[in-house]
């Protein structure tokens, strides 16, 4: 993601409104991708491999990046994901979904989670 990109734009307005609430930081997938596939709900790879009929790997939805993904400081076995596993449901749909994730719906989805949290935290894995 460069600097000057749409999503790196769209999160760093979110930021600057949600200064006071949470901290944002961004995770370089090509360097660290070990770390980010982690962020995913507990079993996640298990239940979503899927291939093609030429066995070409197919990353699961949330494989597909920018997207967001909120924990807290000191717990990583859970976390908030937007979009979540259930809207990536089809590879059709990531491009789009990725693509509708601007300032005003990560702000929308942080101001949700920030208010209950228990509604939007799934286990991770292993953390």
């Amino acid at each position: 993601m460069t600097k000057n990109s749409i999503y790196s734009l769209e999160i760093t307005k979110a930021a600057y409104e949600l200064y006071r609430h949470v901290i944002f930081a961004l995770l370089d997938v090509d360097e660290y991708p070990w770390w980010a596939r982690q962020f995913v709900p507990r079993d996640y790879d298990t239940t979503q491999m899927t291939r093609s009929s030429d066995l070409e790997y197919i990353p699961p939805p949330l494989y597909h990046y920018p997207r967001l993904c909120i924990v807290r400081m000191t717990d990583y076995h859970e976390a908030a994901f937007l979009p979540n596993a259930e809207s990536m449901d089809s590879a059709k749909n990531i491009p789009k979904l990725l693509g509708n994730i601007n300032a005003k719906e990560i702000i929308k989805f942080v101001k949700r989670y920030l208010q209950n949290p228990h509604d939007l935290l799934v286990k991770t894995e292993e953390f």
